[in-house]
């Protein structure tokens, strides 16, 4: 089995979704043998969900598909000067959860200020 990375360990808290959808969706890929989740020892309702070897495939094998989508009805319709906004976008998240601002159990966070060019 292959671990998920740490940025993913709050997930509900960083997506619209709640912990019951969450729990539901997980759930359904457990039933695929796509995850695999287990009980954290210690106080309080903690799992940890763990992509499977078929799980990891999946993705892989999701991956191109995925990529080309995003080419297709996002990147290709920009202007050319428009793809450095994405890219600030990405850079902001990723500070953003590195900084824990995202922690776990924090919910939403405010989101930094846009920033002017």
């Amino acid at each position: 089995m292959i671990s998920l990375p740490a940025a993913l360990a709050a997930p509900a808290a960083r997506t619209a979704a709640s912990l019951s959808r969450l729990s539901h969706v997980v759930g359904r890929l457990e039933k695929r043998e796509l995850l695999a989740r287990a009980r954290v020892p210690g106080s309080g309702r903690r799992t940890n969900a763990t992509l499977t070897e078929a799980g990891f495939e999946a993705v892989v094998v999701a991956a191109p598909g995925h990529v080309a989508a995003v080419r297709e009805y996002l990147m290709d319709e920009l202007e050319p000067q428009e793809p450095a906004t994405p890219r600030r976008i990405g850079a902001a998240v990723d500070a953003a959860i590195k900084r824990g601002q995202l922690g776990m159990g924090s919910g939403a966070s405010t989101p930094p200020e846009p920033a002017t060019s």
